[in-house]
C-alpha cells in the first residue's frame, strides 16, 4: 500500500501550478488612463455626454472556452479561455470625459470658444487570454473531463489578478464625437503586461486621442466627382434656325 501511494503522488505533482498574486476584489479597479490638470474652459465650450450605458458600465463576459476532448481523442489546441472586459467609468482613475475636454483645450485653446463636443464613444475594452493553466490545478483521472477541470479553475478569475506566464491582455481605446457638428475619431490598441499595467493605457488613450486630432486636422480630401459630359456627349437637339420655323 505504502508503494502504491508513493508511486501515484510524483504524478499528481507535476500538474501544480504556482498560484498567482490575487488583486483584492473589494478595492475597485483603477485604469490609469492619464491625468487632468485642471485647465479653465474656453467661455461657452460645452462637452455632451452622448455616450450608451453600455459603454460607462463595467462588464465582463467570456468569449471563448476550449471544448473537452472527446475521450482518447486528439486534443484541442490553443487558448484555454478568452474574456471581454469593458472598463467602466468608475474604473478609471479620471473621469473620462474631463480628460477628454483637456486634450482638446490643450489643443485648440481659445478656438473652442462657443463650440460644442458631443462625445459619442469613449470606450476602453481589454481582450483577456488564458494561454495556460493558473493556480493549483486537481487534474482528475478521467481524461474527458480535464479540460473542464482546467477552465472551471479559471473561468471566475478577473482581470489585474497577476498577467503571469500564460495570461495576457490587449487594451482598445475608441473616441468617436463631433465638434459642432465635424465628426473626430480615433482608435489605438496595444498588450498589457504586468511591468507596465500603470502607464501603457494612458500611452494607448494618448495615441488614441492624438490620431483623432491628426484626422481632424488633415481630413481626407473628397473624391473629384466625375467630369461633366461635353456638349457633345449631352445628345442635346440645337434649337431649329428661322428657316426650319414652322410657318
Amino acid at each position: 500500500m505504502l508503494s502504491l501511494t508513493c508511486s501515484v503522488y510524483p504524478a499528481y505533482a507535476q500538474y501544480e501550478q504556482p498560484g498567482p498574486t490575487v488583486r483584492d476584489e473589494a478595492k475597485p479597479l483603477r485604469l490609469v488612463i492619464g491625468a487632468v490638470k485642471g485647465l479653465p474652459r474656453p467661455e461657452n465650450f460645452v462637452v455632451e455626454d452622448l455616450r450608451s450605458g453600455a459603454m460607462k458600465t463595467p462588464a465582463r463576459k467570456q468569449t471563448y472556452r476550449r471544448p473537452a476532448p472527446a475521450l482518447f481523442g486528439r486534443a484541442v489546441s490553443g487558448p484555454l479561455a478568452r474574456y471581454e472586459r469593458v472598463i467602466g467609468d468608475t474604473e478609471l482613475n479620471v473621469s473620462p470625459l474631463d480628460l477628454i475636454a483637456e486634450r482638446f483645450i490643450e489643443r485648440y485653446g481659445d478656438k473652442l470658444k462657443g463650440n460644442r463636443l458631443s462625445v459619442r464613444e469613449f470606450s476602453f475594452v481589454i481582450q483577456e487570454s488564458i494561454d495556460k493553466p493558473q493556480g493549483l490545478v486537481v487534474i482528475p483521472l478521467d481524461p474527458a473531463s480535464i479540460a473542464i477541470a482546467v477552465v472551471t479553475s479559471i473561468a471566475g478569475t478577473a482581470f489585474m489578478q497577476a498577467l503571469s506566464p500564460g495570461r495576457s491582455a490587449r487594451l482598445q481605446v475608441t473616441f468617436t464625437a463631433e465638434l459642432d457638428g465635424k465628426r473626430v475619431t480615433g482608435s489605438d490598441f496595444g498588450s498589457i503586461v504586468a511591468e507596465t499595467i500603470n502607464d501603457m493605457p494612458a500611452k494607448i488613450v494618448s495615441q488614441a486621442l492624438d490620431n483623432a486630432f491628426y484626422h481632424f486636422d488633415n481630413p481626407e480630401p473628397l473624391q473629384r466627382s466625375e467630369e461633366p459630359p461635353s456638349s457633345e456627349d449631352k445628345g442635346t437637339v440645337e434649337a431649329p434656325s428661322e428657316t426650319q420655323k414652322p410657318e
